[in-house]
């Protein structure tokens, strides 16, 4: 939703319309004389001037002594001074993070300044409207105020300001993803200021340009104009300097997510501010300092930056920086799964930043919520912030004026929808899950039933269930004994022999069960039927009694025909690869002598059978490795499914080996092998002594 800039505009206009009231118009009977009239115009003077040096200091002070020169200006009549304030007045309102304001005050002094042909005032108010118009994405305007301001510095041959002019047009062009403009333009403001011999403003073009070379991805270009800044900041002593230019380098690698890399130029950039007192610059670099140290896991020091951003934002204030770090604050809160109080910090952010009309921020906070909603299990709420987020990123999309830069907010869109799929899902799987709760508890009470009408066969079948409870106890113990002689005598072949060869058993068993004793169940069950006709001749006992043999004969009948079709079904194909992994476990784990341990996550699901097929077969190579090469007695498996993809890591705490001199023919060739049949990636790190770990990836898109 876009909200309206009129009530900061009204906020601005009630201002000056105070000190307008309290000094008295021009015109009016109340003007003093031409002494005091002098006198006033240098105090107009020398508070536009303490506002511009302390702008980095106290942004209140600032807005405090521009409204101060707008009255007294006002109070004289003097339009060069007054156009100079709103000039610095709207400095301050940009800087806390009121931009409509800004742009109000700043067309104020540049009407103002036309009229009465003040180049000065021309040049000083469109540099100041062009950076405030290019912030809220109104490109064409912040391009036009800046050419105006371009051809007004070449007239007067300011060589300086029109250095600055070529610099805020490059940037321009930049937003609006024209390059070749951008770099042309920059590249001539820095030529002039290289001819004027001013360091300080050297280093900002060339800050500018290392800027614009990391926006336009060319991130070589970009390094070399951000340490050609560095170094000369250095070498000048100035540590402002140096604090922005590592601030700048490490802010763009927070952007393209080189967090790694980011972190001690901003922990360097940070001590800097701190020494020198940059309550702003200082904001802005511990905000990014928490975003860093949340990517790369340290979350406790990811919350105390955002908390620290949070109370220098508030110093300066700063409405955006408070909106921001408000967000961070609360992503951090979020890793710690403080999710309520993440949702709690999400809401103030939405609520400062709808106050101060910051449509980007707004729709962060949206898509926050959204997430936090979510995991909360609130899936009405988070479908709700998600429909908000996407119809912000309409409008925004809507305002762009380069299909580069909308590219960034469809994606964003497009994701956003996808989640509001997924979390309707999760609300339909609700549904489902609740009528899936009913059906089994309906199952349930059927199975008490059937419960009670098998108790009277279970005491006939309770000496041969005893009977395949031993026979299975010293199959079981005989198998064990076989693993431990293989794992002694080094002479493991495959698993996969083995596993085929008992579904290969288990087939032919079930098929003569089925063919063999099913077919002559069958036909005693049918020489019993030839005697119906004869049942009206037994009497009344011997009838029952051969109705009650009849039954049990049936109910044999089907009991081979269950245990067939169970023994001919593979533990792979009937639960899948968690199950199959869990049979697999059972039949290796021997304490003492083989300790398996294993950890299975997101696989309550079926996945494609080739990928449940392969998984498995490398977990078997694996483990083969693990007990014919290394002589491990500890291995662990961790399978883990996330979105898209599937993660299998085995770890053995054998002899491990020398990466660099092992060959393919120990195994790892199979391994490779088989990944690369389903588009995976491996990784195996292994050193002699120190056990091995062997990493696979699988994609299952």
């Amino acid at each position: 939703m876009i909200r309206s800039p009129l009530p900061s505009i009204c906020t601005a206009l009630v201002g000056l319309l105070l000190v307008s009231v309290a000094f008295g118009q021009p015109g009016t009977s109340g003007r003093p004389g031409s002494a005091d009239r002098e006198a006033v115009r240098k105090k107009v003077e020398d508070l536009n001037k303490r506002a511009y040096d302390i702008r980095s200091d106290s942004i209140m002070m600032t807005i405090h002594l521009a409204r101060e020169a707008v009255a007294l200006a006002l109070g004289i009549g003097d339009s060069t001074g007054l156009a100079l304030a709103y000039s610095r007045l709207g400095m301050g309102y940009k800087r806390t993070g009121e931009p409509d304001s800004a742009v109000y005050v700043a067309e104020k002094a540049l009407g103002i300044a036309q009229r009465n042909r003040d180049r000065v005032g021309i040049m000083t108010s469109a540099l100041l409207l062009a950076e405030v118009d290019r912030d809220q994405g109104r490109l064409e305007n912040a391009l036009s105020v800046g050419q105006l301001g371009l051809e007004v510095s070449q007239l007067l041959k300011d060589r300086e300001r029109e250095g600055m002019f070529y610099n805020s047009i490059g940037t321009t062009y930049m937003k609006m993803g024209d390059t070749r403009n951008a770099t042309d333009a920059m590249y001539k403001g820095l030529e002039i200021r290289k001819s004027l011999g001013t360091p300080k403003d050297i280093m900002e073009s060339r800050l500018n340009i290392a800027n614009m070379y990391f926006e336009i991805n060319q991130p070589d270009k970009a390094k070399v104009q951000y340490q050609e800044y560095i170094a000369t900041a250095r070498e000048s002593g100035s540590k402002a300097l140096l604090a922005k230019g590592l601030n700048n380098y490490g802010g763009a690698l927070v952007k393209k997510e080189d967090y790694i890399a980011a972190y001690p130029y901003l922990d360097s950039a940070l001590a800097l501010y701190q020494e020198v007192k940059d309550d702003r610059n200082m904001a802005k670099t511990l905000h990014n300092l928490g975003i860093a140290a949340r990517m790369l896991g340290r979350d406790d020091q990811a919350e105390r930056f955002a908390q620290q951003a949070l109370v220098a934002f508030g110093r300066i204030g700063s409405a955006e920086g408070l909106a921001s770090s408000m967000l961070s604050l609360a992503r951090a809160k979020e890793k710690r799964n403080d999710i309520m109080g993440a949702i709690a910090l999400a809401d103030s952010s939405l609520a400062k930043a709808r106050q101060s009309k910051l449509l980007g921020l707004e729709a962060d906070a949206h898509e926050l919520l959204a997430e936090l909603y979510k995991k909360h299990k609130e899936y009405d709420r988070a479908i709700n912030e998600y429909k908000i987020f996407i119809v912000l990123k309409d409008s925004m999309i809507n305002d762009k004026v380069v299909t580069e830069l909308a590219a960034s907010e469809m994606k964003e869109r497009f994701n956003a929808e996808k989640n509001l799929a997924e979390i309707q899902d999760l609300k339909n799987k609700g549904i489902v899950d609740q009528a899936r709760k009913q059906r089994s508890d309906l199952q349930r009470n059927g199975f008490i039933i059937l419960s009670l009408m098998l108790l009277l066969l279970s005491v006939v079948l309770y000496r041969n269930l005893q009977h395949r409870k031993r026979l299975a106890k010293q199959e079981h113990a005989l198998y064990e004994q076989r693993i431990n002689d293989l794992m002694r005598q080094q002479e493991i072949r495959s698993l996969d022999a083995m596993m085929e060869g008992q579904e290969k058993e288990r087939k032919r068993i079930a098929q003569d069960l089925h063919d063999r004793l099913g077919s002559m169940l069958s036909a005693i069950k049918l020489q019993f039927s030839a005697l119906e006709g004869r049942i009206e001749e037994l009497r009344a006992d011997q009838k029952e009694h051969y109705q009650h043999v009849f039954g049990m004969l049936d109910d044999a009948v089907g009991e081979v025909r269950r245990i067939s079709h169970d023994m001919i079904r593979s533990s792979l194909a009937q639960f899948g690869l968690k199950g199959a992994l869990e049979d697999l476990r059972s039949a290796l784990h021997a304490p003492g002598k083989l300790d398996v341990e294993m950890s299975l996550f997101g696989l309550e699901e079926r996945m494609e059978q080739r990928i449940e097929i392969a998984a498995y077969r490398m977990v078997q190579e694996c483990i083969s490795n693990a007990l014919k090469h290394a002589k491990a007695d500890q291995v662990t498996i961790q399978v883990t499914r996330s979105a898209g993809m599937l993660n299998v890591i085995v770890e053995d705490n054998g002899i491990g080996f020398d990466q660099a001199r092992v060959h393919e023919g120990m195994g790892l060739g199979n391994i490779r092998q088989r990944v690369a049949e389903v588009h995976g990636a491996v990784r195996f790190d292994s050193r002699p002594g120190r056990g091995t770990s062997v990493s696979i990836d699988i994609p299952l898109a």
